[in-house]
């Protein structure tokens, strides 16, 4: 079986339920459609602690987030309900990333460094707290913060080494007392 490096791969979304009795699965992603189809046909579930291959056989999208997948060798609802609630990943190779639809999907600074423009270093991103301007979650040593996600706050990313530069106002360095 192929174990691919956790590190190449990126949370694309969550299968949420089965659909029908033929193994039709329902996913939410607010990036499914950024897969590049033309170089893969792959993603992976995250099922008993390994990363589990599924060939797209078929796809469907019911809504902006909302996808009816149909994968191969899934063909009956006992075998798609063992991936109900499972995290869905794909090669960050295959991913086309803009800037475009970034705050549809901060799941992909996960791991990323977190560099204040006048503070320095916050720690890294170790969470995503999901709401009407979802969180990130950055830990350094034993302190943790939540910065909101909004253009006001990130100025700059470089995907390629894995840094958030962010500009914080100063009543959040207070509030956390990091000053």
């Amino acid at each position: 079986m192929f174990f691919p490096d956790s590190n190449s791969l990126i949370n694309i979304g969550k299968i949420v339920k089965t659909f029908g009795i033929n193994g039709h699965l329902i996913i939410n992603s607010n990036f499914f459609l950024n897969i590049d189809f033309n170089k893969t046909q792959s993603i992976f579930a995250y099922w008993d602690y390994c990363y589990v291959p599924l060939v797209i056989e078929d796809y469907e999208q019911r809504s902006d987030d909302l996808f009816l997948i149909k994968f191969q060798l899934i063909d009956n609802i006992t075998v798609a309900e063992q991936l109900s609630n499972t995290k869905i990943f794909a090669f960050k190779k295959y991913i086309v990333l803009d800037d475009v639809n970034l705050y549809d999907s901060p799941e992909r600074l996960m791991n990323f460094d977190v560099i204040d423009k006048h503070f320095g270093s916050l720690g890294i991103v170790v969470g995503i707290l999901q709401g009407a301007a979802p969180q990130l979650e950055v830990s350094k040593g034993d302190k943790t913060i939540f910065i909101q996600f909004i253009p006001e706050y990130i100025f700059k990313i470089e995907w390629n080494k894995k840094i958030v530069f962010v500009n914080l106002p100063e009543q959040l360095f207070e509030f956390y007392e990091l000053k």
